[in-house]
């Protein structure tokens, strides 16, 4: 892994979504910012962890407040493609705290970007965002 590397793309990856967050704030008025719990944002991969293959990998945030009338919560997680210098798709779907992400032999040694999205129940298209948090997973054991 190229810790470097992954920490300049990081910052690209920040910059490019910053205006698209100041659009996503100006179009949600109302909405609540999901808080991130864990784990906690890791930009400088000093504390990667390793995957539990029993455990999985939780994540948690806040749980957005209102009954019934609150936002549904939307989890999406990007891997870094090392390969391809790149941020790729990795989990898009409504979820609920805390949420297991499954370990597999392709998590080890990588960097997970990720983020929660408040979504307006009822219909339309009035979202909210986190900020995007990092966290790294280590090498398998052998490896």
């Amino acid at each position: 892994m190229q810790p470097r590397a992954v920490t300049l793309t990081t910052v690209a990856m920040a910059v490019a979504l910053a205006g698209a967050a100041r659009a996503e704030d100006a179009a949600a008025p109302g909405l609540p910012t999901p808080t991130l719990l864990s784990p906690a944002d890791d930009p400088d991969q000093d504390h990667c962890f390793l995957p539990d293959a029993k455990r999985g990998i939780r994540l948690d945030w806040q749980r957005l407040s209102g009954g019934a009338d609150a936002p549904a919560e939307y989890l999406e997680i990007r891997r870094f493609d090392a390969d391809a210098d790149a941020w790729r798709p990795w989990l898009k779907q409504y979820a609920n705290p805390p949420f297991v992400l499954t370990v597999r032999p392709r998590v080890y040694d990588t960097v997970f970007a990720w983020r929660v999205w408040a979504v307006k129940r009822g219909g339309g298209a009035v979202t909210k965002a986190s900020d995007w948090s990092l966290f790294c997973t280590l090498p398998k054991p052998g490896e």
